[in-house]
Order: C-alpha cells, then sequence, then structure tokens
C-alpha cells in the first residue's frame, strides 16, 4: 500500500509549491450508489447497489486559466445491499423484502487534476481526474426485515443473520481508488460558483481483510462508486478569469 501512496504524494508536492495564489474553497455534498464488484460472473448476486452520501469541503488551485488541481477532506459512507431469499424448513423459497446493509464509513483525502473548457460567457465544462486515499473508521451491517422465523445465513460468513444493527470486520483500514468525472461550472456571482460532476471511483487495492471472516472464493472484491458531487465553491484573491465585468 505505502509503494502506491508515496508517488501520490510525490506528485502532489510540486503543485503545491509552485501553485498559484488564486484559489477556491468549495462545500461539497454527494448522493452516490454505491457497491461491491467481484469481478466474477459467479459473485454477482451478492454485491448489490445501495443509495448512500458524501460531504466535506475541497481546497482548488488554478495553475494556469484552464489546469488546477484540488484536494480536500471527504467524508463516505461506502458499502452495498443484498437483497435476501428466505426459504422455509422444507426448502420451499419464500419471497420477503429482506436485506442486508453494508456500511463502511471512511475519511477520505482526494486529489484532482481539473481541466476547465470555457462553452459559454459564464458557463466552464470540467474534467476531473486522479486518486482518493482514506482511512475506514467504522464498519456495520444492518439487517432489515429478516423473520425469526426463518433460517438464513449470511452469504459472506456463513454466520446467523438477524435484524439489527451490529459492528462487523471484514474490510481493510486503508482505501486507494481512482477517480474520473466529467462536470458543468456555473458563473451565478463574479466569484461564487456552483459545480454539478458526475463522479466515477473504483477502489485499486484489496478491500478484504484476510484475518477477518469473510471468504471471497478466489476474488479480490472492491468498492465502486458512482456519485453526482454538488459543489458551491467562492474564489478567493485576484482570479484568472473574473466575470465580475459581466454582472
Amino acid at each position: 500500500m505505502k509503494f502506491i501512496i508515496f508517488p501520490f504524494f510525490i506528485v502532489l508536492l510540486p503543485l503545491v509549491i509552485f501553485a498559484d495564489e488564486k484559489y477556491q474553497i468549495t462545500g461539497q455534498a454527494s448522493p452516490s450508489y454505491e457497491t461491491i464488484n467481484y469481478r466474477s460472473k459467479d459473485f454477482r448476486k451478492l454485491g448489490g447497489y445501495k443509495l448512500s452520501y458524501n460531504f466535506g469541503f475541497e481546497y482548488k488551485n488554478f495553475l494556469s486559466p484552464v489546469l488546477s488541481y484540488s484536494t480536500g477532506l471527504q467524508f463516505q459512507n461506502k458499502g452495498f445491499r443484498n437483497v435476501l431469499e428466505f426459504y422455509s424448513s422444507d426448502s420451499v423459497k419464500i419471497f420477503k423484502d429482506g436485506a442486508i446493509v453494508i456500511n463502511a464509513y471512511y475519511l477520505m483525502v482526494p486529489f484532482d487534476l481539473n481541466w476547465d473548457i470555457s462553452i459559454f460567457n459564464k458557463t466552464a465544462f470540467v474534467v476531473s481526474s486522479g486518486f482518493s486515499s482514506g482511512v475506514l473508521f467504522r464498519q456495520e451491517m444492518v439487517g432489515k426485515r429478516i423473520p425469526e422465523e426463518l433460517s438464513q445465513k449470511n452469504p459472506f460468513t456463513g454466520e446467523q443473520l438477524d435484524s439489527g444493527r451490529e459492528k462487523i470486520d471484514w474490510f481493510k483500514k486503508l482505501f486507494f481508488g481512482w477517480n474520473v468525472g466529467v462536470g458543468l461550472t456555473q458563473y451565478i456571482k463574479s466569484k461564487l460558483v456552483i459545480t454539478v460532476q458526475p463522479m466515477y471511483t473504483r477502489q485499486l487495492n484489496k478491500l478484504i481483510d484476510p484475518n477477518g471472516p469473510v471468504r471471497t472464493g478466489g476474488t479480490i472484491p472492491k468498492f465502486d462508486s458512482f456519485s453526482l458531487n454538488l459543489r458551491i465553491g467562492y474564489y478567493f484573491n485576484d482570479q484568472i478569469a473574473n466575470y465580475k465585468k459581466e454582472f
């Protein structure tokens, strides 16, 4: 893991040193679809999507009129949702709306390079790509609508399932992933902007803790995330592109 993160900071250091004085502070909230991907058709049913949320702040510094880098701190709720099938004692399937939801809470530090391409007077097309590293501080499993009278085992550990919330120890503490996204930036005042940007994040390091209870059947599952980043930011100091005269 350290061999992946070290080059990340080697790239970051010169950008911070030679950055322009023009910068932007942004608040961010992101609804997202989260899942676990086994990269195997045989395990596809074990990785359903869940609707989740992320939030945090971003610091963006311009290197040129069209190129910038951004970093910050984000809270992210990763994981997945798995719909359950219930069986009676005589192996007859009984369809219920039960599910288990896996929540993995991370503190993330993203680092992205951004290209802003002006398409209208106050609107720009933005393309972003980079990496995210983070630390897992809590992981839990939530059982929903699981009938007590029906026998149901956890498909990941083989243990008996129950409704309710419990802590788990399935995942490694560190996360490292790749980000890519495209979106639009709209200037609503001379130094106030909003950005709407769909993003995709794929985990690069291994997810499952080999010392935990989960067995992966020879696969290498990783988290996938599809988010809609909603940002509102304010520019400080004289900007490369100041739109005040347009208002």
